[in-house]
């Protein structure tokens, strides 16, 4: 597995007294260890469900403003593409140097990375596509 992309929540925290938060922390911690070659954990906030939102989340939402599912699986989509197309370029720049490709990936060996996108984040690429629209 190349990579590795999960959604937690914001201010997860494995030393959180509260249990969502440390159970979502503790899975984070986890990704992290395993240590995948490029692995991404969202935390978006409250999320817009539509017609699958839980009541608890509809009234959060009257305080809050909700991420759309749709808006934070297309991040998520960016965000493996463009890893993606990084280890691809890289491959293509060191193709000479088989040793550094691993056996049936076909991704040359690097360190592994652990990104974590915050809300802030999130919402930053959403603007960007916004601004792109509108310029089109």
């Amino acid at each position: 597995v190349q990579q590795f992309h999960v959604v937690t929540c914001t201010k997860a925290n494995a030393n959180s007294w509260m249990t969502y938060l440390a159970v979502k922390g503790e899975i984070e911690n986890s990704v992290i260890d395993i240590r995948f070659p490029h692995a991404f954990i969202y935390r978006p906030g409250l999320l817009g469900r539509g017609t699958q939102e839980r009541w608890v989340e509809r009234v959060a939402s009257w305080f809050s403003t909700a991420l759309p599912v749709e808006q934070l699986a297309q991040v998520m989509l960016d965000e493996a593409l463009a890893s993606w197309d990084k280890d691809h370029k890289e491959q293509d720049e060191t193709s000479d140097t088989s040793a550094d490709v691993d056996a049936g990936t076909g991704f040359g060996s690097c360190e592994p990375e652990a990104k974590i996108v915050e809300l802030n984040d999130i919402w930053e690429h959403i603007n960007s596509w916004q601004q792109k629209e509108q310029h089109h």
